[in-house]
């Protein structure tokens, strides 16, 4: 298991910080080695997105680009959606 944390300021809309948090989270697993990892977020959309499924982005595209980019790294990943309530521990976190 691998857990970090990184503190910014930023006005974004829940989406575009869930798809930057998940680009930041993909480069820690392959910087500590992991090569299958799997991701569970809270935000259908980004996990649509992340899946392949087409998704209106708008301005969390370009992290979503970014995370398919370093998905190619990995010898296996997956995306998981899963309810708020099942994800309380990383908002407790946050």
């Amino acid at each position: 298991m691998v857990v970090a944390c990184r503190g910014f300021q930023a006005q974004w809309e829940t989406k575009i910080t869930e798809a930057y948090a998940i680009k930041f989270w993909m480069r820690i697993m392959w910087e500590s080695g992991l090569r299958a990892p799997a991701m569970e977020t809270d935000s259908l959309v980004v996990a649509n997105a992340l899946q392949g499924k087409k998704e209106r982005l708008s301005d969390a595209r370009t992290f979503v680009l970014d995370a398919l980019s370093l998905a190619l790294l990995f010898s296996f990943i997956s995306f998981h959606h899963v309810k708020r309530k099942a994800n309380f521990v990383a908002h407790d976190l946050a």
